[in-house]
């Protein structure tokens, strides 16, 4: 936009003093009077000290935008003054309404409110430290219109003028604190003689008032008829906007209506966006009903839900919105691993939906969370922007009105894809826009280790991998075209009996996850074999999706780049390997070009980093790209080639590599780089990463302080462990695992199967009540008989958090049958004395403890590594051996 302009402007004092002008030409209030009626509207418990001398000359400043001047009294710019009156303006807007109302009244003529509302919006209109994309709320019950509206004579046409009015003063109050920014603008007003404007001939002035102004219709009536929203025969809903929403009354109109409305147009542009898609397998749209298999859903928190909701809801098959219990301000988490379906599902039951809509009667909105930036927008100018995007005729008030009917349901796609800068505001916005909506109803999906207090009230569903049945399905789904019929009937042959490499029972975890499953697919085309190595699998893949549109044309094509399949591998590994210790996972293209540049300067190659894009995105597609942003198809994929990047690496390198994984060893979850590395280099794996690992371990601060060897344990516990859990012998519902916290050991401990605790049994000579609270109570277990309406007629054991407190409350005298103690190691060491005993500190400690056997199976394994490498140094064998 350039520099911005000191004239116009708005702000405290201009815009007041465009309300002074339209005061009567005689017995106006005086100015004293009027910003003293001003201050006691924004806040009726302020004290004015009118008799003061100074009182006069402060009111006059501030009408006339006096440098660094402010109604002092008032305190416009201060958090506790906007916060108050954003409460009561949004708790109580009919009774604001009508203090102001009378506050306009007592000082404006009545002939003279067109005139205002029509100046204020030339104001509004020409002030260019406004951006476009600025919420007035100017709308009956508080609803926003943007200023690009405001400007648009297709958008904004007719305005309620003290409801608009009202909202230029919030905005006032809200983003205008420095005063002195008028002070130009007020002057070039003197200038122009602009007092005059109040006249009767001021409408003529052109030079004042913009064409687009001038034809706006001012309302100075402030009633509203019902509206009735017909539903057309093919279940379509006309416009909503400019609609009162208590008005709102859903009705079937016989007949075909001939001329398209608003929402007939929006739904089925929003049926065509998600029923037609590309996919990872598919470079053209594809009808999402012709492959799409559904995945279960299950619950797995139940806040507040009745008994009879939590077994009625527990588990969902074929799951559309209708089966779900939405709720609002109680709405829907989904949950699961990436390349589980997340967003296919979402996209499923808009489809279904508006297929359904003369049935359901809610209209969907799709938000892509990723494309959140506070920088360009907030969480509403996001949901807006992405509800326009069906009807561009929209405008932000015909959003809000169908928020407030409650007839729309938000599909909030990826959220834990907002950057983590960011996550924070973003759902403190979300809780102000739910509240803003109370009918609105909501259906998030994320990945598992999302969380937000937020959401505390929101339901939670885990999304189910494939069962066998439905991973057959989808294979015999998938286009004959893209991959052979033949193949995909060897391929569930194999599947059905275990052969050649497929075995449900051990890859359960990769077949059920639907894009696993294709890429395993596309692999076993190539060699009809799966490798039971991950890493080999991942490489196979590697090789099939370089492959993968040849196979459909016929063709044997190189990369853009010019590469061979193992250069262009090596120098994409190293692109992963940078992306991977960096932790990032979605890039803008200049990012991801610039890093491409750096890796094809430092190799040497002769390339571009514009083919290299088109590389991994079009020939592999491993890389695809959604609104500004390319993401990896499955972070796995960035885990194997940073994996074959280290992997190739000479062992001078693996120090750097070693203190990557350990600086990020507590922040990375679900990850397959570091066991993918073993599998390709296991002995510089060994040496370089576990071995340092494992010294750093049972090598603690204590054998350098004179400490006893034994110390270490205790040292080893708290940072692996810290806490311990036992349950009560009575009844509870599933182990808990314990969680060391640390990949690299994790990783370890499985590799070399160490022996892992369990929770154990609290039994009496170990005193457990006598270090434990109610803090310490994990869970807490009832039988819970049915309600009367539930299809389970036996009693059920539930977790406390997961009943609600209304059975509770009924049931006052209820006993728990089963609890789960989580006891930190913190607890069982304060106030610890010599003289003291405590039983279970002993146990922990024991020798034969399990933790214990952990330990010293640990410090085993370092020495046994230890001694192997030692070995192989001082070998004086044959050649061959000096290798083994």
């Amino acid at each position: 936009m350039g520099e911005e302009k000191e004239y116009p402007r708005i702000c405290g004092g201009s815009f007041f003093s465009l309300v002074l002008r339209a005061r009567p030409k005689t017995n106006k209030v005086s100015n004293n009077k009027a910003v003293e009626s001003l201050v006691l509207f924004y806040d009726p418990s302020l004290k004015l000290y009118t008799g003061e001398s100074s009182y006069k000359t402060r009111v006059s400043e501030f009408i006339n935008c006096a440098p660094n001047k402010k109604i002092e009294f008032a305190e416009f710019s201060s958090e506790p003054g906007i916060s108050n009156f954003n409460k009561r303006i949004k708790d109580e807007y009919d009774k604001v309404l009508a203090d102001f109302i009378t506050f306009i009244d007592s000082i404006v003529q009545k002939e003279n409110l067109t005139w205002l509302c029509r100046a204020s919006l030339e104001l509004i209109s020409k002030d260019e430290s406004i951006s476009d994309d600025a919420k007035f709320y100017i709308k009956p019950d508080f609803t926003p219109v943007y200023k690009k509206e405001l400007k648009s004579e297709k958008d904004f046409k007719r305005v309620n003028v003290y409801n608009f009015l009202l909202g230029i003063f919030h905005f006032v109050f809200n983003h205008c604190d420095d005063n002195d920014v008028g002070r130009e603008t007020i002057e070039q007003w003197k200038k122009e003689d602009y007092k005059n404007c109040v006249s009767e001939e001021w409408t003529a002035k052109k030079e004042y008032v913009e064409d687009t102004v001038e034809a706006v219709e001012v309302d100075l009536t402030m009633e509203q008829e019902d509206a009735f929203v017909y539903v057309e025969e093919d279940g379509v809903a006309p416009d909503l906007g400019m609609v009162d929403p208590e008005n709102i009354i859903f009705a079937q109109k016989t007949g075909v209506i001939e001329e398209e409305t608003g929402y007939t147009k929006y739904l089925r542009a929003i049926r065509k966006k998600h029923r037609y898609l590309v996919t990872f397998l598919y470079e053209n749209e594809r009808d999402i009903k012709s492959f799409y298999v559904c995945n279960r859903l299950s619950i797995t928190s139940n806040y507040a839900m009745s008994v009879a909701d939590v077994n009625n809801y527990r588990l969902i098959e074929e799951a559309t919105v209708d089966k779900l219990p939405l709720k609002a301000q109680e709405g829907i988490v989904i949950s699961a691993d990436g390349g589980m379906g997340k967003s296919m599902m979402l996209h499923h039951m808009v489809v279904d939906m508006v297929d359904r809509f003369e049935e359901l009667h809610l209209v969907p909105i799709f938000v892509t969370a990723r494309l959140y930036n506070p920088l360009k927008m907030d969480f509403t100018d996001l949901v807006f922007t992405e509800y326009k995007r069906c009807n561009t005729d929209f405008c932000l008030s015909d959003l809000t009105a169908l928020l407030k009917t409650g007839k729309a349901l938000l599909f909030i796609d990826g959220i834990d894809e907002v950057g983590s800068d960011h996550f924070e505001q973003f759902m403190n916005e979300f809780d102000v826009f739910k509240d803003y909506y109370p009918l609105a109803k909501y259906i998030f999906s994320t990945r598992k280790h999302i969380y937000s207090s937020v959401l505390t009230k929101f339901i939670r569903y885990s999304l189910q991998p494939f069962n066998l049945q439905q991973a057959i399905e989808m294979v015999g789904k998938l286009d004959d075209k893209v991959v052979n019929k033949n193949t995909k009937e060897d391929f569930i042959h194999s599947l059905q009996n275990k052969q050649k490499g497929l075995d449900w029972d051990k890859q359960k975890d990769f077949l059920g996850n639907p894009l696993l499953l294709t890429i395993m697919l596309l692999a076993y085309e190539d060699n009809y074999e799966i490798p039971s190595q991950r890493y080999l699998f991942y490489e196979n893949a590697y090789y099939a999706l370089a492959k993968k549109h040849d196979r459909t044309k016929g063709l044997i094509r190189e990369f853009k780049t010019g590469l061979s399949v193992h250069a262009f591998q090596l120098l994409f590994g190293e692109f992963c390997a940078v992306t991977y210790e960096q932790q990032k996972y979605a890039f803008k293209e200049d990012e991801i070009l610039d890093l491409f540049a750096e890796i094809i300067k430092a190799n040497n190659v002769n390339t571009i980093p514009e083919l290299f894009l088109a590389d991994v995105t079009e020939k592999l597609c491993v890389l695809y790209k959604e609104g500004e942003d390319y993401h990896f198809i499955h972070r796995s994929f960035q885990d194997y080639f940073a994996a074959y990047f280290f992997s190739k690496q000479d062992a001078r390198y693996y120090p750097a590599i070693y203190e990557m994984f350990s600086d990020s060893d507590e922040t990375r979850s679900d990850d397959e780089a570091l066991p993918m590395l073993y599998g390709m280099a296991e002995q510089q794996t060994e040496l370089h990463i576990i071995m340092p690992f494992l010294k750093e371990a049972i090598e603690t601060r204590y054998n350098y302080e004179g400490g006893h060897p034994e110390d270490t344990f205790f040292e080893f516990f708290d940072r692996f462990y810290g806490c311990v859990y036992f349950y009560d012998g009575k009844q509870y519902s599933e182990d808990y695992m314990y969680e060391s916290g640390s990949m690299i050991y994790d990783f370890i401990r499985e590799t070399y199967n160490i022996e892992h605790p369990h929770m154990l049994l609290a039994t009496e000579d170990l005193h457990i009540q006598d270090v434990i609270n109610d803090e310490n109570i994990l869970h807490e277990y009832y039988i819970v008989p049915p309600d009367e309406d539930s299809e389970i007629s036996n009693p059920i054991l539930m977790d406390k958090n997961d009943i609600g407190s209304d059975y509770f409350d009924e049931n006052p005298d209820a006993v728990a049958v089963g609890h789960v103690y989580e006891i930190p190691y913190s607890d069982l060491t304060r106030g610890l004395r010599e003289d003291e005993e405590v039983p279970l500190l002993n146990f922990i400690f024991d020798k034969d403890s399990p933790w214990y056997r952990e330990y010293r199976s640990i410090v085993d394994l370092y020495n046994t590594l230890q001694k192997k490498y030692e070995d192989k140094k001082d070998s004086k064998g044959s050649f061959l051996m000096k290798f083994h």
